[in-house]
């Protein structure tokens, strides 16, 4: 595919008018340069479009954006939204506030948007991006709603967010095929997850995720469409909770639950594996300081007799610093306690359990990829 046409979006400096749209002279809001380049320039049918949302000043909502003018995009020509300092794609981030009360977009069965370098917030009650199949959010800050951070469909991927102060889900994917990678999770004011991650979706890829919560929170939720799916390699701590670190009640195949490391559920569960029709693989996880840290373990099947879900006598994370976004790689290094160092699934590969890996491991440092500081 090649490159997407790109328009530019400056709220400090823009002009809504017909025809602009160009780096030197951009629109003042989102709404009007959607509407503009469908009816003046003509959706780019062939490459896509993409918004280049200029930091500095948010675009504030005066009502959820529409495509109804736009167009409607494909997989092969997407709507791509991106923050940007002053170019496409240099990295800037650009902010969307939904005005209190609306979700990025009315379109809720709308395909094929890219969301990219971009915090979006101040949804009221309001899920702040509710869309379809085929849609991303990447490298984008999500926070301050009653609803779901992020809850897209089929195809789905999320990576390299951080959302908080979300409170319902902090990110949902509810079709197959979905992939959740590399986001930072947390809660930190009245806004509180009831699960950090959620997937009704089967054949889901859930990895090196860093979960940060407590009270009634879940960390990792797999609900009853959602079998299939491989949920590896996360971080998850509770301060102290009652909820669990991976929850699985599923239907069929129940999933593969690999090398993800809990701490904190201090009257719940480290794992829960429930639905006694299923059929999990759970094997080199780590728990500590949960109520229960392998609960319902009946109703999985290990790979081999040793499978290693090992109970920690002490904490699986350094914990150097500050619990933030900023200090996350640091806060989540690996301690060196049990086999959570070097100990991972397969033998050998001498790769940390969890989402990061500590310095002087094999792969060298903290695990950065995928993530924005």
């Amino acid at each position: 595919m090649a490159l997407p046409t790109n328009y530019y979006v400056d709220p400090a400096t823009g002009t809504d008018a017909v025809g602009k749209g160009a780096v030197g002279d951009p629109y003042l809001t989102m709404q009007y340069a959607l509407d503009d380049v469908g009816t003046t320039h003509g959706r780019d049918a062939t490459n896509g479009d993409q918004m280049n949302l200029v930091s500095g000043t948010a675009n504030t909502l005066a009502a959820s954006l529409t495509v109804t003018t736009y167009g409607t995009p494909s997989i092969a020509a997407p709507l791509v939204i991106r923050g940007c300092s002053s170019a496409a794609n240099d990295g800037g981030v650009g902010e969307v506030n939904c005005g209190g009360s609306y979700s990025l977009f009315a379109d809720t069965g709308l395909d094929s948007v890219w969301l990219v370098d971009l915090h979006i917030h101040n949804a009221g009650a309001a899920n702040i991006v509710l869309l379809d199949n085929y849609c991303k959010v990447i490298h984008c800050e999500i926070n301050d709603t009653t609803g779901h951070g992020i809850y897209l469909d089929y195809q789905a991927e999320i990576r390299g967010c951080h959302v908080y102060d979300c409170g319902n889900a902090g990110i949902h994917s509810n079709g197959d095929g979905g992939t959740i990678s590399y986001n930072f999770c947390q809660n930190t004011t009245a806004n509180r997850f009831n699960y950090a991650i959620s997937c009704n979706g089967g054949k889901s890829y859930i990895s090196r995720n860093i979960i940060s919560i407590d009270g009634s929170s879940v960390g990792i939720g797999i609900h009853s469409s959602g079998d299939r799916s491989n949920v590896e390699h996360n971080s998850i701590f509770c301060s102290s909770g009652s909820g669990a670190g991976v929850f699985a009640n599923v239907s069929g195949v129940g999933g593969v639950f690999v090398n993800n490391v809990v701490e904190g559920f201090t009257t719940g569960e480290g794992f829960d594996f429930q639905a006694p029709t299923s059929l999990y693989l759970a094997m080199s996880n780590a728990a500590y300081n949960n109520g229960t840290n392998y609960a319902n373990e009946g109703d999985q099947i290990p790979l081999m007799v040793d499978d290693d879900n090992e109970t920690l006598t002490a904490s699986p994370f350094v914990k150097s610093g500050a619990d933030t976004f900023a200090n996350r790689f640091i806060y989540f290094e690996p301690a060196d306690t049990g086999n959570v160092r070097t100990g991972a699934y397969p033998d050998g590969s001498r790769c940390d359990k969890g989402a990061v890996q500590h310095p002087g491991g094999v792969i060298g440092g903290p695990n950065k990829r995928g993530g924005k500081q």
